[in-house]
């Protein structure tokens, strides 16, 4: 073997190591991104869960039967502890930083996310009809979490009035 042949392979097997290199520690940097997106889904799930377990509007009774008449879609942030909500409007404009649970227990495990709820009229989206009326018979639950990467992440759920 020659001192020709020898730089060749030197070169041929370095860039074959940097490209591998390279590659392995793209996949790794982005390993970490789905662990985080993971646990944005399972906090996004928790909240869509508490929310969607509530009643529809504050006059709906217990049960949901006779659906509640709505007269206007109005929804506004509650100044009332979280663990009083009782309805799916009361979660309207929601904040959390760290996330909690209703009881005001923080999850110890999702340290740097953020969660934000919006809640707004969605009975026209859902082809429920053009009117005022029908757009306030179903509603559409965003959670939005935002990871400690920064990365933004929305969830939506809908709820009806029967």
């Amino acid at each position: 073997m020659t001192l020709i042949e020898l730089v060749i392979s030197i070169v041929i097997l370095s860039i074959a190591v940097v490209s591998l290199v390279t590659v392995m520690s793209q996949s790794i940097g982005r390993s970490s991104n789905i662990l985080l997106q993971d646990k944005s889904v399972q906090l996004a799930q928790a909240y869509l869960d508490e929310i969607l377990a509530k009643r529809f509007d504050e006059s709906t009774p217990v049960g949901g039967i006779p659906a509640a008449v709505l007269s206007a879609c109005v929804l506004s942030a509650e100044s009332e502890s979280r663990a009083s909500y009782d309805d799916v409007d009361d979660y309207h404009g929601l904040v959390e930083q760290p996330p909690q649970s209703q009881t005001n227990a923080q999850f110890s495990s999702y340290a740097g996310y953020k969660v934000e709820v919006d809640v707004s009229c969605a009975g026209t989206e859902l082809g429920l009809g053009a009117s005022a009326a029908a757009n306030r018979r179903a509603k559409r639950i965003d959670v939005t979490v935002t990871d400690p990467a920064g990365q933004s992440m929305i969830f939506s759920a809908y709820r009806s009035g029967f």
